[in-house]
């Protein structure tokens, strides 16, 4: 793993143990320098957007991910399922979970995180399918054909559904349909995807005897209002009936809060325990429709400050979430998975007149912005497993810092009072009226070294600060706060403020230990945490990311 710049990067800066790249072809001087356009706010607007343009359509890409059309499509759930094929069937590992997200400025940027465990012989005879449910209208399915299961998918969608099968792209999918089922309403990110997902859930699980292994969201549009749901069952032959499943949805809207519940009318068991803990723990309220059709099977609304905001993305939904699970323990539930996803008002007008300023500081432009999503799947404990509530929960999450450059207003004003020499007042005179372009010149190599996350490259223009009016001469040249702190580390990498938040019970003494590894291998430190989102909180500055694939 290399730089941008192909300089060899240090050992505790590696992304990753293995990293593999597609050849491509190199970039014209024009991308490279619309590139930096683009990340830059003191270029105009126009050529900020005609930058976005030009890189967009222009990077090359590799040949294996493919995207095509203006509603998400892509091949990352066949490229997966096939991943998952060759490392099951083929290593003999098994597949323990399957995370995916949205990135980019619509969320049309897939990636994927496939997890796999050691070796399991009862795993060579277990196939795979990945189903995945879009807002915009499909229904994409992967996988082989085992025990006629396309078939029924077709019968049930038909039916239930209404929805149409249409013709696929061997290289995006094995299977497509067409679909309005899936609804969405008003500006609060309200949808029917979870009801859906249920409804589908236990069909495979419960008539099928396909088991659950993996359910995640994704949030695609320029908001992330256009929901996405990926699933992946598998089929064991000794399971002759499938498990019960509930999924809680705890959304955290800028004016009020929602719980919202599905999967409870086909485990009536638990409807009354979880009504009951919702509204007697969490003081919650039952949500009125108005007359206006159920999105969900359940729907509460929240107390004020049930959910907790604060600046650099602080909130206190993995605390709710390890309640939830421990109060589900207590009643025989298992935690089986858990992923977050955001509705998003950034790419607002408003906020991206406001980030073009001068004056907005880097990292506000996220703060209020920001609906965050929490998806809890619960599975019913069989006979014999143990449902003791010992949850533990950890987040790492990685603010960006502001890296400190100088923000250049037009230095218009009087010059120079030297009155004794024209030729001197005049050279005074020409270096002031260039004071403007040459310290936005040190700006923007200030920010081109920071895109390129190297403390290492020496800056050559240093015209930074105001010109004395008398001597037209700059102050001493001060660095910005990015190759500060990054020389401070020693790292070549973006510079982040690291943030790890605990949640559960310290069973075993376990915070112990966790402050041992994140002090002694994470260069980390513990910092007093308040107890209303977090039950331990460290920082620590190993968090690297590099900026890619413009240079």
């Amino acid at each position: 793993l290399v730089l941008m710049e192909g300089q060899p990067i240090e050992d505790f800066d590696r992304l990753c143990d293995a990293n593999y790249a597609m050849k491509k072809p190199e970039l014209g001087c024009a991308c490279k320098y619309t590139s930096l356009c683009e990340l830059d706010r003191h270029y105009p607007v126009a050529c900020w957007y005609c930058s976005r343009y030009c890189c967009a359509h222009s990077v090359p890409k590799p040949s294996v991910f493919k995207t095509r059309g203006f509603n998400g499509e892509s091949n990352m759930g066949k490229l997966t399922m096939q991943l998952v094929d060759f490392m099951t069937n083929e290593c003999g590992w098994s597949l323990v979970l399957c995370n995916g997200t949205n990135l980019g400025w619509y969320g049309d940027i897939r990636e994927q995180q496939v997890k796999f465990a050691a070796p399991s012989a009862l795993n060579l005879i277990a196939p795979h399918i990945m189903i995945e449910l879009r807002a915009v209208g499909y229904i994409e399915v992967n996988g082989r054909d085992t025990d006629g299961v396309y078939e029924l998918l077709r019968t049930w969608l038909s039916k239930h559904w209404k929805a149409e099968s249409i013709k696929a792209d061997p290289d995006y999918c094995d299977l497509k349909f067409s679909c309005r089922e899936f609804k969405r309403r008003g500006f609060e990110g309200e949808n029917n995807m979870g009801l859906c997902t249920m409804q589908l859930v236990d069909y495979l699980t419960l008539q099928c005897s396909w088991t659950l292994v993996a359910c995640n969201g994704g949030n695609f549009g320029m908001r992330g209002d256009w929901r996405e749901q990926q699933l992946v069952f598998r089929k064991d032959e000794h399971v002759q009936h499938g498990g019960d499943n509930v999924m809680v949805e705890l959304r955290d809207v800028l004016n009020s809060g929602y719980i919202e519940v599905n999967g409870i009318e086909t485990s009536p068991s638990i409807r009354e325990p979880l009504h009951d803990f919702i509204t007697t723990k969490w003081r919650c309220k039952d949500f009125d429709w108005h007359g206006r059709e159920p999105f969900c099977e359940k729907k509460y609304t929240t107390p004020a400050h049930f959910y907790y905001r604060e600046p650099k993305l602080v909130n206190n939904l993995g605390k709710r979430t390890i309640e939830l699970a421990t109060f589900m323990a207590s009643q025989g539930w298992l935690l089986k998975l858990c992923n977050g996803g955001a509705i998003t008002h950034m790419r607002g007008l408003g906020n991206r007149i406001n980030a073009r300023s001068i004056h907005f500081l880097a990292g506000t432009e996220f703060q209020g912005q920001i609906n965050r999503e929490q998806q809890v799947k619960f599975t019913k404990a069989r006979p014999g497993e143990k449902s003791d509530g010992s949850y533990l929960m950890i987040e790492l999450r990685a603010v960006p810092r502001d890296p400190g450059v100088e923000n250049i207003p037009w230095c218009i004003g009087p010059r120079c009072g030297c009155e004794s020499d024209k030729h001197e007042r005049e050279s005074k005179d020409w270096e002031w009226s260039l004071q403007t372009p040459n310290r936005r010149l040190t700006r923007r190599e200030e920010v081109r070294n920071w895109l390129r996350s190297d403390y290492r490259v020496a800056q050559v223009n240093m015209y930074k600060g105001d010109m004395d009016p008398d001597s037209a001469m700059y102050p001493s040249y001060q660095e910005p706060q990015w190759r500060t702190a990054a020389r401070y580390v020693g790292s070549p990498c973006g510079i982040f403020e690291g943030l790890i938040e605990v949640n559960g019970p310290d069973t075993n003494n376990i915070y112990k230990h966790l402050e041992y590894f994140i002090t002694t291998q994470m260069r980390g430190k513990r910092l007093q945490a308040r107890r209303d989102y977090c039950d331990a909180l460290f920082t620590c500055d190993v968090f690297r990311m590099k900026r890619v694939p413009f240079p």
